[in-house]
């Protein structure tokens, strides 16, 4: 299907020529955080009609219960322990507070809205596994390191816990007027 009004740039944000006043909405998925606040709320909004819309979409990293991580940080402190983190719930919300409040502090935005959703979805080992390595830290890992540490993760959750996990995470979403 061809849509005559689009246009793909195959670029990042910051090396985009911006186009003026020229877009009703400037839209991110869980990537705007990687663009320096100082480039990528001023440029958001020089993009922008006025009184336009940025819209950042979030999904935190999906986590197990924290009795779950602690049996399997054992594994981590073995292989990878550069890799080991936990979000609970509390730092998660803190951080889509902090992400929030950047939009704010620009102060190229107004009228901020925030929502969230929580959800839990049940991954076997071999796809918790292919989740792990789309994550930045684990794609760095060495790849001896890696693959020891997934053979690892992937033998306890076998026989920890029935090869599956229940993992949980935030949606989250912020919308806010240009000024």
């Amino acid at each position: 299907m061809e849509y005559a009004d689009v246009e793909i740039q195959n670029t990042s944000f910051e090396e985009w020529t911006l186009e003026v006043g020229q877009f009703d909405a400037v839209l991110a998925a869980s990537s705007f955080h990687w663009i320096s606040p100082e480039i990528g709320y001023a440029k958001a909004a020089s993009a922008l009609k006025d009184n336009r819309y940025l819209i950042l979409l979030w999904n935190k990293e999906l986590q197990p219960r924290y009795e779950v991580y602690q049996t399997l940080s054992e594994i981590y402190q073995a292989y990878a322990p550069s890799v080991a983190r936990y979000e609970d719930d509390e730092t998660q919300q803190e951080i889509l507070k902090q992400l929030g409040g950047m939009i704010i502090d620009s102060r190229q935005f107004k009228d901020l809205k925030f929502g969230q959703v929580k959800s839990e979805v049940i991954y076997s080992s071999d796809e918790y596994l292919t989740l792990l390595n789309t994550y930045s830290p684990y794609l760095k890992l060495e790849p001896q390191k890696k693959e020891l540490l997934f053979a690892g993760l992937k033998q306890r959750i076998d026989n920890d816990f029935g090869g599956q996990l229940k993992l949980s995470y935030i949606s989250a979403f912020h919308i806010a007027q240009k000024n």
